[in-house]
């Protein structure tokens, strides 16, 4: 009688090799995103972005009051098609497209960052989130929203796919490290 188990130990290999380096674990190999373990809706005491209308190509300076229980600030700026828009200056790290600054001291203190607007000139709205983090991970969520013509800022309770966003690559790979695990018990 063959037995056919050593033939398939390099195959199981293989299937394991493939699932690691699969399209989509290695969309971004860099990124280290830290997920957001829960997200509310609450405006900080002080909020404010200057200038106050959207213009392409412009810098523009974020502000809030953070509290001392606040570890770090997640700022991301999306368009009304939702795609992740413009740069921002000096953040502490970077993730798919969000800056997350990281706060030293426990006082409460005045925060800002500079975000550049991108040059296109078919963008009509931006909306600035705002994630004022803990050391585990809670956050608390305001958004500004930037218009063509010159307004007032307003806010806006949209936490659902922000959320799904900081969550999706973390379980991502949760879901293939299973995958390697129970092909790897099936095989050897």
């Amino acid at each position: 009688m063959v037995i056919l188990r050593p033939p398939l130990l390099p195959l199981g290999l293989l299937l394991c090799l493939w699932l690691l380096c699969s399209p989509a674990s290695c969309t971004n190999p860099t990124a280290k995103c830290k997920p957001i373990c829960s997200v509310t809706n609450k405006r900080p005491s002080y909020i404010d972005i200057y200038p106050r209308g959207y213009e392409s190509n412009k810098l523009y300076t974020v502000s809030l009051i953070v509290e001392p229980n606040i570890t770090s600030v997640i700022l991301e700026a999306r368009d009304q098609n939702n795609s992740v828009i413009g740069s921002w200056q000096n953040p502490s790290q970077s993730c798919e497209g969000r800056a997350e600054y990281n706060l030293k001291g426990q006082i409460r203190t005045l925060f800002e960052a500079k975000w550049m607007s991108p040059k296109s000139m078919n963008i009509s709205s931006v909306m600035i989130y705002i994630y004022c983090t803990t050391f585990l991970r809670h956050a608390e969520l305001a958004v500004l929203i930037l218009s063509r013509k010159p307004t007032t800022t307003h806010h806006k309770h949209t936490t659902k796919n922000s959320a799904n966003r900081a969550f999706l690559s973390p379980v991502r790979e949760a879901i293939q490290i299973l995958l390697i695990f129970l092909t790897s018990t099936l095989l050897f």
